[in-house]
């Protein structure tokens, strides 16, 4: 799943398809391994940045982002580390995170506004808790005027006992709070990394005035799709602020500021692209 660069954050991920599996086990970086991962990080985005100047093809790009997302998890001996860098193209139908990842009691208000604009009531995905109910918004986005369903902000309708163990503990106990982002269904992810590999060639090709509107509609997309088991932030991340170190722009992501929350809260395109550039300040 995703890696959110605040390391003392509680992170729930789940893979399912018709039915629960196992729950990653949320985690906890240490200050020493927390400096390193930042020196780290900042080596290969120099790498990266010197190789996407000689146009290092998209999917080689993002396999090498996501060998070093690995290996830094393999050597911090994180849980579920062979995870990271995965692209999940294969196996489980959907990967889901809870807001909680947001960090914030906003993201809860945030996603809530979501909803109430488009009130959709659903039974879950699981075959067995069809007695379940969600109120639900689903994003989408075109590529060749096919619409595409990517991510949806789920919010749990049925108060829950005790009886449903471990697998239902991530919901909370603030009904107000039972929410999750259900990601783009695997089905559709060749589609949408394709149509990744296309952007990434635009951005580099992007006169100036133009940058930062396809850096923005690449970083919406990539986040919909939330591409790796694990991993899926802190590379979306590190690809923007390598695309930034190849072009010379001193811009830094601001502080405290989650990319890829920022995407799972807009579901319009058009929309976060205006945004987009009040997410970075001058290094």
């Amino acid at each position: 799943m995703r890696f959110i660069p605040l390391f003392n954050l509680l992170l729930f991920t789940q893979a399912f398809s018709s039915q629960p599996k196992e729950l990653f086990i949320p985690r906890q970086w240490s200050a020493e391994v927390h400096l390193s991962y930042l020196a780290q990080r900042e080596q290969f985005i120099d790498q990266m940045g010197t190789e996407i100047k000689g146009r290092i093809p998209f999917n080689s790009l993002l396999k090498k982002m996501g060998q070093w997302r690995r290996k830094i998890a393999m050597e911090s001996e994180e849980e579920h580390a062979t995870k990271f860098g995965c692209l999940r193209t294969k196996g489980a139908n959907s990967l889901f995170s809870h807001l909680c990842l947001g960090c914030s009691d906003e993201v809860y208000l945030r996603a809530a506004q979501i909803l109430d604009r488009t009130p959709k009531y659903a039974d879950p995905f699981w075959d067995n808790y069809k007695s379940f109910k969600m109120r639900y918004c689903q994003y989408f986005g075109k590529i060749n005027n096919e619409s595409i369903p990517l991510t949806r902000i789920c919010h749990l309708q049925t108060k829950l006992s005790e009886n449903y163990g471990d697998f239902f503990h991530f919901w909370g106990a603030d009904p107000n709070k039972a929410m999750v982002w259900v990601h783009t269904e695997t089905k559709y992810l060749d589609k949408v990394i394709r149509y990744l590999g296309e952007l990434y060639e635009k951005i580099l090709d992007s006169p100036d005035d133009d940058f930062f509107v396809s850096l923005a509609h690449w970083n919406w997309w990539y986040t919909q799709a939330t591409p790796f088991y694990r991993g899926s932030a802190a590379i979306g991340e590190i690809f923007v602020l390598s695309i930034l170190k190849s072009k010379n722009i001193s811009l830094k992501i601001k502080h405290k500021l989650l990319l890829d929350v920022e995407g799972l809260l807009e579901p319009n395109l058009e929309l976060y692209t205006i945004k987009y550039p009040k997410f970075f300040e001058v290094m």
